[in-house]
């Protein structure tokens, strides 16, 4: 159940909120709204009615509510501000085009959670294993740009993502199914200096993801490429691509 806060000053928007991560994870009717978010019904009705005609969610013929089109708008309005956009994507560019063929993201550790805020993707059409590399969260513990944003947090910060993760449920049969083996997994990002998603998120996708600190060290973001298992089957090529990854990772640092 995802649990209201219970200390607001505006308990109206905390209950928008609520709902809004709650349809983030699936589309859910207004019952399964209540159960799970265990606000009242007539509350739940009175919030659903506005965000419905504010364009924030929609009720679909089925009767379930999902997302709407105004949260677009203000996804696309709040990439355009990150100040370093400007600033890592002609490296993100210089990187797709230096490996053909291949997607290329960067993310950023916000609010407790990984967020890929840029993706280059190839153009023509897209293989199907392409399919879900979308702008928005990241899934931690299968992602190589989530595994190596959480790698570099501080012990206590990566042990609260950790134990949030949901082991039991594996998004494939290489996904890692532990706590010790995840705890494994980020000490040895952090001592080879970068993450490998092996088929970890979806079976025929494999990752790279090198970390973007400031002079100081302190972790700013993260840089993946992204293809085919297939692609990434000769061991020369996916040493060339970490070392390619590593390097658009440090141009970053050394331009901001």
């Amino acid at each position: 159940m995802i649990q209201v806060l219970q200390k607001s000053r505006v308990p109206a928007l905390n209950r928008c909120l609520t709902i809004l991560e709650l349809l983030q994870q699936k589309p859910h009717s207004v019952s399964e709204v209540v159960s799970q978010t265990g606000m009242p019904r007539s509350t739940v009705y009175v919030v659903v009615d506005e965000m419905i005609r504010q364009g924030l969610i929609r009720q679909k013929s089925d009767g379930r509510l999902q997302l709407w089109m105004r949260l677009v708008e203000f996804g696309d309005s709040a990439l355009q501000s990150f100040e370093i956009r400007d600033k890592v994507e002609p490296h993100i560019v210089a990187l797709q085009k230096s490996i053909s063929g291949v997607g290329v993201f960067y993310g950023e550790f916000e609010a407790g959670k990984g967020w890929c805020v840029m993706k280059k993707l190839p153009t023509g059409p897209m293989p199907p294993e392409f399919e879900g590399m979308n702008v928005g969260p990241l899934p931690l513990g299968t992602s190589a740009l989530g595994k190596c944003l959480m790698a570099y947090q501080p012990d206590r910060v990566q042990r609260r993502l950790i134990d949030r993760l949901d082991f039991e449920n594996p998004l494939t049969v290489k996904s890692i199914t532990s706590v010790e083996g995840m705890i494994s997994e980020l000490e040895n990002i952090r001592n080879r200096g970068f993450a490998v998603n092996n088929e970890e998120w979806r079976l025929g996708v494999v990752a790279v993801a090198a970390p973007v600190t400031d002079h100081d060290g302190a972790l700013i973001g993260a840089v993946s490429v992204a293809s085919t298992s297939a692609f990434f089957a000769d061991g020369e090529r996916l040493d060339l691509v970490v070392e390619k990854v590593r390097n658009c990772a440090l141009s970053i640092n050394l331009g901001l």
